[in-house]
């Protein structure tokens, strides 16, 4: 977690003042989690919430909504865009360069998104003749084609889902076969899906899990291949939760 500065006026804020207690908590979450850099921008993954946070899913998808439509956060491709989160920080320059030098390494979608926003593009502007060149770089790379956000094999913790296939000891399911499957569930826009990613050790494990459920329900007669039944236990636990 980089270092950021925290205002104690947060709390006497009219928008904070109006907040519940829990929207409070959430809020605050949101902005001080060990994943928050100093782009106040993170990789958000709502399943790893539910467990650091007690929040349930409905209540993690109430709340980013609520701070989405109140124009506090963005949420694209998995990242929270926290939009005034400059605003309020006392950085050096060399501090804000380095923002926008990691400004290039985002996905392209979410910098767009960052480009487009005039609560974040302000900061910059008092000192506009140190900002321009990575300024104008960061706009040059919103033109970029994006890039492919399918599962691959190094997506996954490959040891965590080696599990062998039933009637032979030697090959296993890889990591390519599982994000196959993966790909598929993300086009049939399956509820919930958001809160599994395979890039999460403790996710990838529930993977394996199923695949040794199959294995053990294996049935001789080729009934139900492993994809078929991955595909209908995953939808059938998250349409669920």
């Amino acid at each position: 977690m980089d270092r950021v500065y925290f205002k104690t006026y947060f709390y006497s804020d009219p928008y904070i003042v109006r907040l519940s207690k829990e929207e409070k908590l959430f809020y605050l979450y949101l902005i001080q989690n060990p994943k928050m850099t100093s782009m106040g921008i993170y990789e958000f993954t709502p399943y790893l919430l539910t467990s650091e946070s007690g929040f349930s899913v409905d209540e993690i998808d109430y709340y980013l909504n609520k701070f989405i439509n109140d124009q506090k956060i963005q949420y694209v491709k998995g990242y929270v865009i926290i939009n005034n989160f400059l605003k309020h920080q006392t950085f050096t320059d060399s501090i804000m360069i380095n923002v926008l030098k990691n400004f290039l390494h985002l996905p392209i979608e979410v910098l767009q998104a960052v480009v487009k926003t005039k609560s974040i593009m302000d900061c910059f502007m008092p000192k506009i003749d140190k900002y321009k060149h990575l300024l104008t770089e960061c706009h040059k790379r919103t033109k970029n084609k994006p890039q492919d956000t399918s599962y691959t094999t190094e997506s996954f913790h490959s040891t965590s889902i080696e599990v062998t296939k039933p009637n032979d000891s030697n090959e296993n399911f890889t990591a390519d076969e599982v994000g196959n499957i993966m790909n598929t569930l993300k086009k049939a826009n399956i509820p919930n899906l958001m809160i599994l990613d395979l890039r999460e050790k403790r996710d990838a494990e529930y993977i394996k899990n199923k695949l040794n459920e199959w294995k053990n329900d294996f049935n001789d007669d080729g009934s139900i291949s492993w994809k078929d039944y991955l595909i209908s236990q995953i939808k059938s636990d998250l349409e669920n939760i």
